[in-house]
């Protein structure tokens, strides 16, 4: 229920549960809490990081989506 809020809230955002845990062992992310992956336009991964993100993580997360957008 509270995904889907989110989701309709931002519709612009992907929201994956991963049930099976296939994104956990597959790709070693965080597991029962957020993890945040940003994909250029080429599919590279620019930034990824789980759990909650610190100012200084939210600062850099934007200037490598603005430099991306730049590109």
């Amino acid at each position: 229920m509270i995904l889907k809020k989110k989701q309709e809230k931002f519709p612009n955002t992907v929201y994956v549960r991963d049930k099976q845990k296939v994104l956990v062992e597959r790709w070693g992310l965080t597991d029962n809490t957020y993890h945040v992956l940003a994909f250029g336009r080429d599919e590279q991964l620019l930034f990824s990081h789980g759990g909650a993100l610190s100012d200084e993580q939210v600062e850099q997360l934007l200037q490598r989506v603005d430099a991306e957008i730049a590109r």
